[in-house]
C-alpha cells in the first residue's frame, strides 16, 4: 500500500510526517517534535564522511532522544492512556549482528514494510548496535503499543535465528530511543561504526498493521499467553515452592525487594523529575544503558520484580513468563539467583537453618527472663499457700466463737 499516495489526497494522517515527541537529555522532558523524513534526513549525516568529520558526540545527558508517540509525556501511564504511536521501535544492543542481518529479519517480520536503521552513539565494528524506526501506515493506541512491540521483535527473533536480538525494554510505551549521534572516537578508526540506511520494498510502503497481519496475529496469541500467566505462575509458585511456602512467606516479609537489588550490584534509575524515581532497575547482567527490570509495589502483601531483559533470561534469573520475553519473581527468588546459583531448594533450606538459628538463639535469650519469671511465680504461689494454711488454722477458733454466741443466745431466752 502506497501509505502516502493514499493518506495525503484526502489530507488526512501522513505516516511519513506525522510528528514524535522528541526532548534533549536523558533525564529531560519533551521540548519539540520530529516526523520520520526529518529523522531520515538527520541519519543520513551518519553515512555521509564530511558530516560525520565535523558532527559532535553529545553524551546522553544532552543528546536528542524520540519518543515515537504524538502525546508530549514520558509516563508510561500518561502514553497507555492518551499516547498515538505513529512508529515501531527497535533496539538491538546485543550480539553481533550486521546491518544486512538486521535488515533481512525486520523486512520478514513486517512483510517489507520501510523503516530506518541506524547505528548508536556506543556502537563499533567489533559490537555493533542498531536502531530502527518502523513508521505505521495508520497510528496504533498506547494500550497497545507493548504489545504489538512485543509481536514484533518476536517475529525477528524467529526470522533471523536467534541472531538478531531487540530488547523488550523498548516495547515500554514511556521508553524514549537516541536519535542519530555521531559515536565516541576517532572517525578514521579501524573500529568507528557510523552507518545508516532506509530499508523497505517501496520507500512509500509505510506498515499497515490489518489483522490478518502476522503482526496482529502474533500479538493475539502474546495476549492470550498474557491473560493464562497469572494461573500458571500461581501454579507454578506452588509447585516449586510445595511445603516452604511458609518460609518463603517470612522471608519476603523481611527483604525488600530494592534492598536486594542494591546488594546484588543493579543500578537504580533516577529522574529529577520524579516521574520513576524507584521503580526501574538495570541489571548486572545488562550490557545495554536501559534500566530493563522494574519493582512493582505490593499488591497482597506480595512485591514482584519484572525483568525485560534478554541477558537476565540467559542466566535464568526468576521465572519464565508465558509469553517467553519477560523474567518475573519475588524476594526469594533473587536470593535463590544470586547466593544459590538458582537453586530454590538450597536457597530454602539455608534460609531455614538460619531462622532455626535465630529461634533457638531467642529462645536462648529469652531463658534467663523465662528463670525468672518461673522464680517469681513461684514465690507468689508459696506466698498464696501460706495465706490458705492460716486461714484453715484459724477456722476451728471462728467454729468455736460462733457455738459459744449460739449458747449465749439460748440462755438468754
Amino acid at each position: 500500500m502506497n501509505g502516502i499516495a493514499q493518506n495525503t489526497s484526502t489530507g488526512g494522517y501522513n505516516p511519513f510526517t506525522a510528528s514524535m515527541v522528541t526532548g534533549s537529555g536523558v533525564h529531560g522532558g519533551p521540548n519539540g517534535s520530529m516526523s520520520y523524513e526529518e529523522l531520515v534526513a538527520a541519519a543520513t549525516r551518519l553515512a555521509d564522511d564530511e558530516s560525520r568529520f565535523d558532527w559532535p558526540c553529545l553524551p546522553k545527558t544532552s543528546a536528542q532522544w524520540l519518543l515515537p508517540s504524538v502525546y508530549p509525556s514520558r509516563k508510561a501511564a500518561d502514553q497507555v492512556n492518551f499516547g498515538s504511536f505513529a512508529a515501531l521501535m527497535v533496539d538491538i544492543d546485543g550480539g553481533k549482528a550486521a546491518f544486512t542481518d538486521v535488515a533481512q529479519a525486520v523486512l520478514a517480520a513486517t512483510g517489507g514494510a520501510v523503516a530506518l536503521v541506524y547505528s548508536t552513539k556506543s556502537a563499533t565494528f567489533s559490537n555493533p548496535r542498531w536502531r530502527v524506526v518502523i513508521p505505521l501506515e495508520w497510528p496504533i493506541s498506547g494500550a497497545d503499543y507493548a504489545d504489538t512491540a512485543l509481536a514484533l521483535y518476536s517475529l525477528i527473533r524467529e526470522a533471523s535465528a536467534g541472531r538478531v536480538q531487540p530488547d523488550d525494554a523498548v516495547a515500554r510505551p514511556g521508553q524514549i530511543s537516541f536519535i542519530p549521534n555521531a559515536p565516541d572516537g576517532d572517525p578514521r578508526g579501524e573500529d568507528y561504526l557510523a552507518f545508516a540506511g532506509e530499508i523497505g520494498d517501496n520507500p512509500d510502503f509505510a506498515l499497515d498493521l490489518t489483522d490478518d497481519h502476522p503482526i496482529v496475529r502474533r500479538r493475539q496469541i502474546l495476549c492470550k499467553q498474557r491473560h493464562q500467566e497469572v494461573e500458571a505462575a500461581a501454579t507454578q509458585a506452588k509447585q516449586r515452592r510445595k511445603g516452604g511456602a511458609t518460609l518463603i512467606d517470612r522471608f519476603n516479609a523481611r527483604h525488600s525487594i530494592a534492598d536486594l537489588l542494591k546488594a546484588y550490584g543493579y543500578d537504580q534509575g533516577t529522574d529529577p523529575s520524579g516521574r520513576w524515581p524507584t521503580m526501574h532497575w538495570r541489571s548486572p547482567y545488562q550490557t545495554s544503558g536501559s534500566y530493563a527490570t522494574r519493582l512493582y509495589p505490593a499488591e497482597e502483601a506480595i512485591e514482584r520484580w519484572v525483568s525485560l531483559s534478554g541477558s537476565d533470561a540467559k542466566r535464568g534469573l526468576g521465572a519464565k513468563a508465558a509469553s517467553g520475553g519477560a523474567r518475573f519473581g519475588d524476594a526469594f527468588d533473587l536470593y535463590a539467583h544470586f547466593e544459590h546459583g538458582g537453586d530454590a531448594t538450597a536457597a530454602l533450606e539455608a534460609w531455614q537453618t538460619r531462622c532455626d538459628d535465630e529461634r533457638h538463639m531467642e529462645v536462648a535469650r529469652q531463658l534467663p527472663l523465662l528463670r525468672r519469671g518461673r522464680a517469681v511465680h513461684l514465690a507468689t504461689l508459696r506466698l498464696l499457700v501460706g495465706r490458705v494454711v492460716k486461714a484453715k488454722a484459724a477456722a476451728p477458733n471462728l467454729s468455736a466463737l460462733r457455738d459459744s454466741s449460739l449458747r449465749q443466745e439460748e440462755t438468754d431466752k
